[in-house]
């Protein structure tokens, strides 16, 4: 009788388990999976990246994209980037519908919160980890389920003010520059343009220009500089100063002391103080 009981026992246990993951199975079979509000990228007005302890704000005004209250210019690539990604994603499985959130990054430590804001409409949703390059996991607010999406989006939706920033330090149209003045502790090396010959010739302090200067690369160069990281504050006297005259107007750039990670500089373009790559210093320093 008690090999009997224990038995009937087990099959009462065996019977309530497949009961419970038959229940299981049918409300996610059943489960309708929600659909993202439609977005259309040419709309957006501003994205906003939440996590515990940093906020990042991109805003666009008119044409271009700013970062936060300081309004420092974003990297429009990336901000453009990011928008088509959003507008494209689409929930492609349900995960869970258990409040497992912690395993999937999803919960209050680890989740990023992103709203995405358009002329009518905004999108919504909570970032957690991603299980590959393939798939990442989010949630909707209100809305009960962990949910699988395309892609690894956690490394998209960086916290970190400079991954956002326009490293350009520089930027103006190489085509239209008519001189490129440089002064190093007192001395003064002035490359012109004569615009009334035929061929356009270049002169270094009203003399013809030596062959081992190549201005011309040189000003390219100069045109689309860009810097590894921004800087508080610059002080001290410049170690050169650089004056790109054009036909919109002076480009000025300043080079200070050499620091750990590279030369600190300032520029007619950049908003704040930044750091030059130890070589891109170096070679504006031998032009003297």
């Amino acid at each position: 009788m008690k090999i009997k009981k224990e038995y009937l026992i087990g099959l009462i246990l065996l019977a309530a388990s497949a009961l419970y993951l038959v229940l299981q199975n049918d409300s996610k079979i059943n489960y309708k999976t929600p659909q993202l509000a439609e977005i259309n990228k040419d709309e957006v007005t501003s994205i906003e990246i939440q996590g515990k302890e940093k906020t990042i704000e991109l805003n666009r005004n008119n044409k271009m994209w700013t970062i936060g209250k300081e309004e420092y210019r974003a990297d429009s690539g990336k901000v453009s980037q990011l928008i088509t990604e959003v507008a494209e994603m689409s929930i492609v499985d349900l995960i869970s519908l258990r409040d497992d959130y912690a395993r999937y990054e999803l919960d209050d430590a680890h989740a990023v919160s992103v709203k995405v804001h358009a002329t009518d409409t905004k999108r919504d949703f909570l970032l957690g980890k991603s299980s590959s390059s393939i798939y990442s996991y989010i949630r909707i607010p209100d809305i009960p389920g962990i949910f699988s999406v395309k892609g690894d989006l956690k490394s998209r939706f960086s916290l970190d003010s400079d991954f956002w920033r326009d490293k350009h330090v520089l930027k103006f149209n190489p085509e239209t520059v008519s001189s490129l003045v440089l002064e190093k502790e007192g001395v003064i090396k002035a490359f012109r343009r004569d615009s009334d010959k035929s061929d356009t010739e270049w002169t270094m302090n009203d003399e013809p220009l030596p062959e081992d200067q190549d201005i011309k690369s040189r000003i390219k160069q100069l045109s689309t500089m860009s810097c590894s990281g921004f800087q508080d504050k610059a002080e001290g006297n410049p170690l050169i100063t650089v004056k790109i005259q054009t036909e919109e107007g002076l480009n000025t750039l300043q080079i200070f002391e050499k620091q750990e990670k590279g030369y600190l500089a300032t520029s007619s373009y950049a908003q704040t103080p930044f750091l030059l790559p130890e070589n891109t210093g170096d070679s504006l320093l031998k032009l003297m």
